[in-house]
């Protein structure tokens, strides 16, 4: 029987996991494939801000690497930072009385730059009028989601991971022998969750076997306290 793996982020943010049923031969390709985009080969796992295939729902966000044998999805959480209040020197948006006059004739210049030229770049304006660096805090990952598959023996080929851009989900697709693996991810608003599924392999083929574990970069809480909790579920 194959196995998967269900991950809850509590306080109503989930990844899920699982199988899918079989589905149905994919449609003739139409003019909406311009919305897909398609690739020929994993993305490397040191490359996550060039090659992985993004996925969210506005508080939480995947990165889907499409490995075929061990895989890892990198996870995010809008809410999780380090740094701000917590850190030396954090003014919580406020300047000293020192600074003022310094910002005020910053404000002047850039409405003047802006008056004489029609525009200014973003990166100016905020050198002139940003906060400072220091205590500012840093967006962290939530950690990785790993995988390991059982493909049978043999080489995969015809593989293909891809971007619905227009249904907004990632698939990954590829054959090993005479059976074909797919694997789904989506990411849901209204149920707050991110889903990845494993298509199951057609009765009398090699099954594919997925375990999986959850690893989070070290990191201190301070205030509220968000708990994880990580399940292993058979699948039916």
């Amino acid at each position: 029987m194959v196995a998967g793996l269900s991950a809850a982020l509590i306080a109503s943010t989930a990844v899920v996991t699982g199988l899918m049923a079989p589905q149905a031969a994919a449609a003739p390709q139409t003019e909406q494939d311009a919305l897909v985009l398609r690739y020929t080969a994993p993305a490397p796992l040191n490359r996550w801000q060039e090659q992985a295939l993004p996925i969210g729902n506005g508080a939480l966000g995947a990165s889907i690497f499409g490995q075929v044998t061990n895989d890892e999805v990198f996870l995010n959480e809008k809410t999780l930072w380090t740094g701000g209040p917590g850190v030396d020197g954090y003014r919580y948006g406020n300047y000293p009385e020192s600074e003022i006059e310094q910002r005020r004739a910053n404000l002047e210049q850039v409405r003047d730059t802006i008056n004489e030229n029609g525009s200014m770049t973003a990166g100016a304006v905020a050198n002139l009028l940003g906060q400072p660096k220091l205590g500012y805090g840093s967006y962290q990952s939530f950690g990785r989601l790993q995988f390991a598959f059982d493909n049978g023996a043999g080489t995969a080929t015809g593989y293909e991971r891809s971007l619905d851009i227009d249904n907004s989900i990632a698939k990954v697709t590829y054959t090993v022998g005479q059976t074909t693996f797919t694997r789904e991810y989506f990411a849901s608003y209204p149920d707050n969750v991110i889903v990845s599924g494993a298509l199951r392999p057609m009765p009398g083929s090699a099954r594919g076997a997925a375990g999986g574990q959850i690893r989070t970069p070290p990191m201190w809480v301070v205030g509220r306290l968000r708990s994880l909790r990580v399940a292993a579920q058979e699948a039916k």
